[in-house]
């Protein structure tokens, strides 16, 4: 199974996969990381998806495994208009998101 290559993401995938020079048998191609999750859950096949924070459902057994080196990397920003009324909670949203993830405010 495929991640969608429209998306971001599943450009990603697509990248590493030709870098790697693996070509693998595509049966079906989702934009939905969860409905992804199932079908490998449901024995349909595996599939290469973005890691993600959130915990897979309780309910499937599925596992996850490391990409061996060189690995892709995702990097993600705040996008906030110049002019928000909310500039002092974005300011606080970005300080606490970089103390979550180990690096300091800017």
């Amino acid at each position: 199974m495929r991640y969608d290559r429209s998306l971001w993401s599943g450009q990603i995938a697509e990248n590493y996969l030709r870098q790697q020079r693996i070509r693998p048998k595509d049966r079906i191609e989702l934009d939905a990381l969860d409905a992804i999750a199932v079908l490998v859950h449901r024995g349909i096949g595996i599939s290469l998806v973005p890691d993600r924070a959130l915990p897979w459902p309780a309910e499937l057994k599925i596992t996850k495994h490391p990409l061996p080196e060189p690995t892709p990397q995702r990097e993600l920003g705040l996008l906030w208009p110049v002019t928000s009324a909310h500039a002092r909670l974005i300011r606080v949203v970005e300080q606490e998101t970089a103390l979550a993830i180990g690096g300091a405010p800017s």
